[in-house]
């Protein structure tokens, strides 16, 4: 149910009414919407537009003081938080099967060469997956992994399972069916955005 505050007329509203709208706040702004009950919030393009949500929410704060100084100068004249910003710009970006924006106002540099002797080891469940950088010419913003259950898939929006920090060279897939092949890629990207070359198909089946 809707939980309203006084005074009338000056009302602050959260919750569902009658299971047709939703009262919220956003940025200390009050606003209503229609509910709606997501077809299938699970689906591939979601997972994958999220991935790189996730991702820019919880590196925000790695950023240095000059990049966040970037982002300002485009949210000031919108009236939102770099961090705002910096997610539209990332989420363009990996709707159109790119990699998420450190800087915007980075050049592309030398594409990343590909990664390196991708595993992934059985868990329960789950699957431990671990890469290599590359010899030379490794990113220098994040490592994408895309995750299919077919064979010979080319890595989409759809197929991306999570956006790490490009230092990281190990992630654990989880809530994964028993006795089903999984097949993954991975690839480096520069702060503009730009995706290198993919890792080779590697493939696991959980335990």
């Amino acid at each position: 149910m809707a939980i309203t505050k006084a005074p009338l007329f000056s009302l602050d509203a959260s919750g569902t009414l009658a299971g047709a709208i939703v009262f919220s706040k956003w940025k200390g702004r009050q606003y209503v919407r229609r509910h709606a009950i997501p077809h299938n919030p699970k689906s591939g393009l979601q997972v994958g537009m999220r991935a790189g949500f996730k991702f820019t929410s919880q590196d925000y704060k790695n950023l240095s003081g000059a990049v966040v100084s970037h982002w300002k100068a485009l949210s000031d004249p919108l009236a939102l938080t770099p961090l705002d910003v910096q997610q539209r710009y990332s989420q363009r970006n990996i709707r159109l099967g790119k990699g998420c924006i450190q800087d915007p106002t980075a050049s592309a540099g030398t594409t990343p060469n590909a990664p390196t002797t991708g595993v992934a080891t059985a868990l329960p469940k789950s699957l431990l997956l671990t890469w290599a950088h590359p010899g030379a010419n490794p990113g220098d913003y994040t490592t994408m992994i895309w995750m299919s259950t077919t064979t010979g898939f080319t890595p989409s929006t759809a197929t991306l399972v999570a956006v790490v920090s490009q230092a990281t060279l190990t992630y654990t897939v989880r809530n994964l069916t028993t006795g089903t092949p999984y097949y993954f890629r991975v690839a480096e990207t520069n702060t503009d955005g730009t995706i290198g070359a993919i890792l080779a198909q590697f493939t696991g089946t959980p335990t």
